[in-house]
């Protein structure tokens, strides 16, 4: 199916998230010019587009598996310090 701007494309796995009020779309398709995953989101009807080359995926998933170990590790620390009695302090340090 040729995309807006008239270039054959065929879509060669797709999934759908809903997170929040978030619609993602993820896409692996391929076109004469090689694979490369389009991200879709849609928030009430705007849509944005982010177009990793297939070349480029390792390297994002590994930033993406990255950026989730730190933001489950930062809940995970704002839960331990809501929990601790007043007066009680935590040292963080990045690593």
């Amino acid at each position: 199916m040729p995309n807006q701007v008239g270039v054959e494309e065929k879509t060669l796995r797709c999934e759908k998230l809903q997170i929040e009020r978030k619609l993602f779309t993820l896409s692996l398709r391929e076109n004469p010019r090689g694979r490369f995953l389009r991200i879709t989101e849609d928030v009430a009807g705007w849509h944005d587009n982010v177009i990793v080359p297939a070349s480029g995926l390792d390297d994002f998933a590994s930033a993406l598996a990255a950026m989730a170990k730190t933001a489950a590790a930062a809940e995970l620390l704002s839960t331990s310090v809501e929990a601790m009695p007043s007066g009680e302090a935590s040292a963080v340090t990045n690593a």
